[in-house]
C-alpha cells in the first residue's frame, strides 16, 4: 500500500467516524424556531426572499444556499432531514479542510489529529445537526486564516485573491465576523517592513477594495446593528447596575467555561452560558487538559512548517475572545447568548493538534526512544484518548436528545384537535411554525395571517411598526375574511391567546363582535380562542 492510498484512508476513516456521529437522527426531531427560519425562507420566492434578506439580523450566504437545496429537492421533500443535511456536508468539508490546514502548516501528523478532534468535538458536531449558519462559519474562519498565512508567506495575486474571497464570504455569513477578522489584520500591516514590497502592497490594497466593493451591499446592515449594540449600554443607571447579576453568575466562570465549551461542548452549544452541573468534572477535564496542548503546541510553533502560523493562530483564538468578553461587559452581553464561541474553535483545534504532535515521537528522529521520548508520546496519547473520551456523553446526549421537538410536537397536536376546513388565525412569534408545519400535518387547514401585511419582512411581527387605528382597520378586514371562510365551510376559528400584544386585544374584540359563539380550548402549551359561527 502506498503512502498517498494509506493517508486517504485514514482520512476517510475519520470522516466515517465524524458521519456516523452526525447523521444518526437527523431527520427523527423537529425543528426549533431558529431553523424554521432558513426553512421557511426557502419555501419564498426568489424576490420575496432577496427583499426580506435586507431586513433580517444575519447576511444571507447560508440561506441563499438553502434556497439552492430547496430547488433540488423540492416542497414534498423539504423535511428535517434534508434541512439538515446541508450543514452536515458542510461539517464533513470542514474537517477536510482542517487536515490539509493542519497538514500544511503544522506536519501530516497534527493533519490527522486536528481532523479527529474536530470528528469528535461536541461543538462541531452539533453544528453539523443544526439547520443554522454556524457550522458555515466556522469552515470559513478556518479558511480565511488558513488563506490569510498562506498569502503573508508566498505574497502571491493567487494567494490575495483566495484571502479576499474567503473574507467576502465569511462577512456574507455571519454578523459577529468582526472579532474574527481583527486579530488578522494586524499581521497583514506588521512588520512594517512588509509595504516596502511594491508586490505585496498593490496585492494588499487591491484585496482590500475587493472586499470593500463586494461587501458594500450590507454595510449599511452591518453599521445599523453595530449602532444598536453600541446603544444598549445605557440601559439602567450604567455599566455596573446591569452587568452586576451577569458577573455573579456568569463571567467570572465565562472564559474558563469557553475552553470547557470548545473542547467538550455542551448541551447543547447554543445554551452554554447554561453550565450543565453533572458534566463540570469531565468538562473542565477536557477544557484543562485543552488549554495545556495549545499552550504547550504554541510554545513549539518553530517546528511547525509555518512558524508564524502559530503567533496567527493564538491571536485568532485570545483576541476574539478578550474583544467578545469586553463587548459583553461594557455593551451587549454577547456571551450570555452562546454561539459566540465558534469563531475560535479553527485556531483551538488546530494549536491542540499541535501540541499532541509535539509530544508524540517523531518518526525517523531516531532508532531507539529515550525515557523522556517514551513519557512524552505516552502523555500525548493518553491526552487524545481523554478528550475523545470526554466527548462520548455530550455527543450521544446530541444524537439521542429531543430538545428541539418543541414546535412539531405543539403542531402535531393541533392538526389532531383542528378538523378540516378550520381557519387559524397567525399572529404570533411562532408563525413559523405554524406555516411550515400546519400545511404538511393538515392540508386542509386554513391559516390567516395577522397584520395582513407583515411590515418590511415576512417572516417577522414587529407590533411596535403599527399603530392602533391601522389595526384596527385591518382586524376588520381580517375578521371579514375569516368570518366568510368558516359560512362557506361550516368551520370554527381558531385564535392563540397572547394577552401582551396590542394586536392581539384588538383581534380578539372585533371576533368577540362578529362571533359571539367562543370557547376557550387548553391544548399544550398554549390556550386558544375558538370561534364558531352562530346557528
Amino acid at each position: 500500500m502506498t503512502h498517498k492510498t494509506a493517508r486517504f484512508l485514514l482520512l476517510g476513516a475519520i470522516l466515517l467516524l465524524a458521519f456516523l456521529v452526525r447523521y444518526p437522527g437527523l431527520g427523527l426531531y423537529g425543528l426549533w424556531r431558529d431553523e424554521l427560519i432558513g426553512a421557511r425562507y426557502a419555501e419564498l420566492p426568489v424576490t420575496t426572499l432577496l427583499e426580506s434578506l435586507k431586513q433580517d439580523v444575519h447576511p444571507p450566504l447560508f440561506f441563499l444556499l438553502q434556497k439552492i437545496q430547496f430547488y433540488i429537492v423540492g416542497y414534498d421533500a423539504w423535511t428535517e432531514g434534508n434541512i439538515r443535511f446541508l450543514p452536515l456536508i458542510i461539517g464533513l468539508i470542514t474537517i477536510v479542510v482542517i487536515f490539509f490546514a493542519g497538514e500544511r502548516l503544522i506536519s501530516p501528523r497534527a493533519g490527522y489529529i486536528a481532523a479527529f478532534l474536530l470528528a469528535i468535538n461536541p461543538m462541531h458536531v452539533h453544528y453539523s445537526r443544526e439547520a443554522r449558519n454556524y457550522c458555515l462559519l466556522i469552515l470559513l474562519v478556518l479558511l480565511t486564516i488558513w488563506t490569510t498565512i498562506s498569502f503573508l508567506k508566498k505574497k502571491s495575486l493567487i494567494s490575495g485573491l483566495l484571502a479576499s474571497l474567503s473574507v467576502i464570504a465569511l462577512i456574507y455569513t455571519h454578523n459577529i465576523i468582526i472579532f474574527a477578522l481583527i486579530p488578522l489584520l494586524p499581521f497583514y500591516f506588521l512588520p512594517i517592513q512588509r509595504l516596502n514590497d511594491s508586490r505585496y502592497r498593490n496585492t494588499l490594497f487591491l484585496m482590500m477594495f475587493l472586499i470593500l466593493v463586494f461587501s458594500y451591499p450590507i454595510f449599511s446592515n452591518l453599521i445599523h446593528q453595530a449602532k444598536n449594540v453600541a446603544e444598549t449600554k445605557t440601559r439602567g443607571s450604567g455599566p455596573c447596575e446591569w452587568l452586576k447579576p451577569y458577573w455573579e453568575y456568569i463571567f467570572p466562570y465565562q472564559i474558563p467555561m469557553t475552553f470547557s465549551v470548545l473542547s467538550h461542548g455542551s448541551y447543547p452549544p447554543c445554551f452554554n452560558h447554561v453550565f450543565i452541573r453533572e458534566q463540570y468534572k469531565t468538562a473542565f477535564l477536557s477544557g484543562s487538559i485543552g488549554v495545556f496542548l495549545l499552550a504547550f503546541g504554541y510554545s513549539k510553533r518553530r517546528r511547525w512548517r509555518q512558524p508564524q502560523a502559530g503567533t496567527l493562530l493564538l491571536s485568532s483564538l485570545i483576541a476574539p475572545l478578550c474583544l467578545i468578553f469586553a463587548v459583553s461587559c461594557f455593551s451587549t452581553p454577547i456571551y450570555t447568548t452562546g454561539r459566540a464561541d465558534t469563531i475560535a474553535l479553527p485556531s483551538y483545534i488546530l494549536l491542540v493538534a499541535a501540541g499532541i504532535d509535539a509530544f508524540l515521537h517523531r518518526s525517523g528522529h531516531s532508532k531507539k526512544l529515550t525515557r523522556n521520548e517514551c513519557i512524552n508520546s505516552i502523555f500525548g496519547g493518553l491526552s487524545l484518548i481523554i478528550l475523545a473520551g470526554c466527548s462520548i456523553k455530550p455527543i450521544s446526549y446530541e444524537m439521542t436528545s429531543d430538545y428541539k421537538d418543541f414546535q412539531k410536537l405543539w403542531m402535531s397536536y393541533l392538526a389532531i384537535i383542528t378538523k378540516d376546513n378550520d381557519v387559524f388565525i397567525i399572529n404570533h412569534i411562532d408563525r413559523l411554525s405554524f406555516e411550515y408545519y400546519l400545511p404538511r400535518l393538515n392540508r386542509n387547514l386554513l391559516l390567516v395571517g395577522f397584520p395582513s401585511a407583515r411590515d418590511k419582512h415576512p417572516l417577522w411581527l414587529d407590533w411596535s411598526s403599527y399603530n392602533k387605528e391601522t389595526l384596527a382597520i385591518d382586524a376588520k378586514i381580517t375578521v371579514a375574511k375569516v368570518c366568510d371562510l368558516a359560512k362557506k365551510n361550516r368551520s370554527s376559528v381558531w385564535l392563540e391567546e397572547d394577552y401582551k400584544s396590542l394586536g392581539f386585544t384588538i383581534l380578539l374584540s372585533e371576533l368577540n363582535h362578529k362571533m359571539p359563539d367562543c370557547r376557550t380550548i387548553f391544548a399544550r402549551p398554549k390556550s386558544y380562542k375558538v370561534f364558531s359561527i352562530a346557528e
